[in-house]
């Protein structure tokens, strides 16, 4: 950790020197696994060194959650970067429909895998708890993911076929 850490911090700065834009992600990441870092040590405790993790996975997933009732729901920008639509937009009703399921689908997986997370901490060691969430957990959410993306070409290809079918007439 002192490591990734320290290789951090001496990226902020090589880029600081060149000139190059570190932007806003970078920092804040840093800081976090500092924070995260300095109270697992300080405090001794697994719980609480996972335990902020979970936390902010919880608060995501509500965050993003909570986009699946707005205009824009968070899958709407992201669904560009996996599968471009030419014809189809975001302002599309269906387009719209689909960004929205698969944000509130995704907010929900996230949610079910934290608490499935939570509970597992309190009740394992640091270990198990490490081991079980890099062979359960995260297999899990790739497999959500994947499933994810299915449907919406499931949903929005033919769509996306039809409107440029429309258009060429």
């Amino acid at each position: 950790m002192a490591t990734a850490t320290a290789a951090s911090i001496g990226l902020l700065l090589w880029r600081r020197w060149r000139g190059t834009g570190i932007g806003l992600l970078l920092p804040v990441s840093l800081a976090y696994v500092v924070v995260r870092g300095f109270a697992g040590v300080l405090t001794e405790s697994e719980v609480v060194y996972f335990g902020v993790g979970l936390v902010l996975s919880a608060f995501v997933a509500v965050a993003v959650g909570a986009t699946a009732f707005t205009r824009r729901p968070l899958a709407g920008f992201l669904l560009p970067g996996v599968t471009p639509y030419r014809m189809l937009t975001p302002e599309h009703p269906v387009y719209r429909r689909v960004s929205a399921q698969v944000t509130a689908v995704w907010a929900v997986a996230e949610l079910a895998i934290t608490g499935w997370e939570a509970r597992h901490l309190a009740t394992s060691t640091a270990s198990e708890f490490v081991v079980t969430r890099t062979v359960a957990a995260w297999p899990v959410m790739a497999a959500v993911i994947f499933v994810l993306i299915a449907y919406v070409r499931f949903r929005l290809d033919r769509h996306e076929y039809q409107l440029t079918h429309t258009a060429r007439r």
